[in-house]
């Protein structure tokens, strides 16, 4: 079974559900979420799949992981090298534009494909797009492939940069019944 790390800033916002369908629903790929915080733990449960913290509260001990690491061994995004590496990831699934850029150096690094998924303020707001486009136009030529929801939001990855090629419109997963 293929180990896919799942990289989001915190594990699991009540806006953000999508996520945690996906999680659920893939049988065929082992999920290891990777996050610098937890929340919701009790409406998102994982049934199978590990959860990690790449930091935590100062002085504690993944706080000095993280930052031996960064300091010591210089690497930029600290336990998140160690959790994929440890864990044998075989893909990284960045959630939101801003992950995939901070995931790069780590898929370059350990050699693991990346693939990041944009949902819609991380393209949409002109802020957040001009405060991320030296790395987005990294990611777009080093990263293996790219999710959006639909159509529009494909046409402005294309007008940032992103290879045709690498877009594929993937519909959120919501389950309708809950």
């Amino acid at each position: 079974m293929m180990k896919v790390a799942h990289v989001i800033n915190s594990y699991l916002a009540q806006s953000e559900t999508f996520v945690w369908q996906y999680l659920c629903k893939f049988k065929e790929f082992f999920p290891v979420v990777i996050s610098e915080s937890w929340q919701n733990l009790d409406q998102f449960s994982l049934s199978r799949g590990i959860l990690c913290k790449t930091t935590g509260p100062r002085l504690t001990p993944l706080w000095f992981i993280d930052n031996f690491y960064r300091r010591i061994l210089r690497k930029p995004q600290g336990n998140l090298n160690r959790i994929i590496a440890k864990n044998r990831v075989q893909v990284i699934h960045a959630h939101f534009g801003p992950t995939g850029a901070k995931c790069l150096p780590v898929s370059l690094a350990l050699k693991v494909p990346l693939i990041t998924n944009f949902y819609g303020y991380d393209l949409s707001i002109k802020s957040v797009v001009e405060q991320n486009i030296v790395a987005y136009t990294e990611l777009f030529s080093a990263g293996a492939h790219f999710l959006v929801e639909g159509s529009a939001m494909r046409d402005r990855l294309l007008a940032l940069g992103c290879p045709e090629e690498k877009i594929s419109i993937q519909r959120i997963a919501i389950d309708l019944g809950r």
